[in-house]
């Protein structure tokens, strides 16, 4: 066992550090100046940036960072109540240093002038510690992923020779075949959107989504919601708008908004495969579902690119049901991914009861890339 690190709050300079280790575990790292726009584009930046902890690092007797813990604030809505979250960001530590690697969850859980904490990217790893600090999140599946193929032979050829089958390149078109049945068979097609609704890509999130988040406040008073106006959104997205990976598409009847979807890509390059998550969604349109809508244009956009498959983050959230018709096949990951815990006691009861609750890749740091 090393002579024990030494534990302190991270600072933006440790970032080429932080870097350099965390980028033995992290597929997709974020670039140091859209980090540090994590903190200085957050729209509670002005409020709480004298006084938040950007993170903590654990260093080595050499001033080596050999594990890290970023946390980034957001902002709720709760019945009638702004609500400060800190979102747990690439925890990671070198192996020799695991033994003290709960330092950094328990400055992060021990935090103060906080109401939520969330953690939406957890890893088998990080299970069994998380687990003693923070609580599953009650709605939804966060242990599956549903997605729909959408290049058959490719998305066949790209699994057998992970798998390394002999003669994969001979077996991707029938096996493709095999899967395009499947689906023909199980799943349904995706409804056509409403009459007199027009469904348009945008590139970055304006006023009208202010009118619409308060909007899907007013109808939603009992649910624990995590900002959604155009500073937010324009903040949460930048580095995927910025990196050409976000996809976006709203659904309007004439001037107002009435839901919209957000999409981001995502490489498995392990597999050499990428897709499209869908990773926000919300409606303000009692009478119809407007997801099929919104999830056709998407498509359109998948037919001339290289995506191979569009998915979402978890399963059995009631608003998605028509997404998870359309695709039906599953991807059990290894671990449950999101957690949350309130350090008031009245709230933390609260938020036992799932009905409170409309969680997405939005909450956490599921999609800051």
């Amino acid at each position: 066992m090393p002579v024990a690190p030494g534990l302190r709050t991270a600072v933006f300079d440790d970032y080429p550090k932080i870097h350099r280790m965390a980028s033995r575990y992290f597929h997709r790292p974020l670039p140091a100046d859209e980090w540090r726009r994590l903190y200085t584009d957050n729209p509670l930046w002005p409020r709480l940036g004298d006084r938040w902890p950007i993170g903590w690092v654990l260093e080595d007797t050499a001033g080596e960072v050999v594990g890290s813990f970023s946390n980034v604030p957001s902002l709720y809505h709760f019945r009638g109540a702004d609500r400060v979250c800190a979102n747990g960001n690439r925890w990671s530590v070198l192996p020799e240093y695991r033994g003290y690697a709960a330092w950094l969850m328990d400055e992060y859980f021990s935090q103060q002038r906080v109401d939520l904490l969330i953690n939406t990217t957890v890893g088998a790893a990080a299970t069994q510690v998380i687990s003693s600090f923070a609580e599953r999140v009650p709605l939804g599946d966060w242990q599956t992923r549903a997605f729909r193929v959408l290049r058959y032979s490719e998305f066949a050829l790209r699994i057998l020779r992970h798998r390394h089958i002999p003669a994969a390149r001979a077996l991707a078109a029938p096996a493709g075949f095999g899967l395009r049945a499947k689906d023909a068979l199980l799943s349904k097609s995706l409804p056509a959107r409403p009459a007199a609704v027009t469904v348009s890509a945008v590139r970055c999130f304006g006023g009208e989504f202010d009118t619409f988040w308060t909007e899907l406040v007013r109808r939603n008073p009992e649910k624990l919601l995590a900002v959604r106006d155009s500073q937010a959104l324009n903040w949460h997205f930048g580095a995927a708008i910025r990196a050409g990976r976000l996809r976006a598409y709203t659904a309007t009847r004439g001037h107002s908004l009435l839901g919209y979807c957000v999409l981001s890509e995502y490489d498995y390059s392990e597999l050499g495969l990428t897709s499209l998550r869908i990773v926000d969604y919300h409606s303000v349109d009692e009478d119809a579902d407007l997801l099929p809508g919104l999830v056709r244009a998407a498509l359109e956009h998948c037919a001339t690119t290289g995506v191979h498959l569009i998915e979402t983050l978890g399963s059995g959230i009631p608003k998605m049901c028509s997404f998870e018709r359309f695709a039906r096949t599953r991807s059990v990951k290894s671990s449950w991914s999101f957690y949350y815990r309130a350090t008031d006691p009245d709230l933390e009861v609260e938020l036992r009861n799932a009905d409170v609750w409309d969680p997405s890749g939005y909450d956490g740091d599921a999609s800051y890339l």
